[in-house]
């Protein structure tokens, strides 16, 4: 490793209870895919250069198995019409990558735009992935 890793999240200040962890683990994940994405890409040019979709993805890759890495049994929530947890990971994922894709998508129609549209165009794209 070509640096040291630092880590900080919301959760207790005298010991680390499952939230702290939890969002640990998350943040992990972003540190991986940061290492991944600056130093084993193949295409100079992409180097260093993930999109949320990307970065989230991996992110929540080791968050959903934050149980497994303590050597639990992972706990799946399941709700009436199927798996609510499975479903809500989707969205945690796809939910910031189809923002972010549509905002992307807008700014190439719109070259001459001003800092205020972009706000309201992004807060009505999120309540319409919401």
């Amino acid at each position: 490793m070509k640096g040291s890793l630092h880590i900080s999240g919301q959760g207790s200040p005298i010991r680390m209870d499952y939230k702290g962890y939890n969002i640990a683990v998350h943040e992990l994940g972003h540190n991986i895919e940061q290492t991944i994405t600056l130093y084993d890409v193949d295409n100079y040019m992409m180097t260093g250069v993930p999109n949320t979709a990307v970065t989230e993805a991996m992110a929540y890759v080791f968050q959903v198995r934050d149980l497994k890495l303590l050597g639990m049994k992972m706990i799946i929530l399941k709700g009436e019409n199927g798996n609510t947890g499975c479903r809500l990971a989707a969205y945690g994922i796809m939910g910031v990558g189809m923002v972010e894709m549509n905002f992307w998508k807008w700014m190439y129609q719109n070259p001459r735009r001003h800092r205020p549209a972009e706000r309201s165009h992004i807060e009505h794209r999120t309540r319409d992935v919401e």
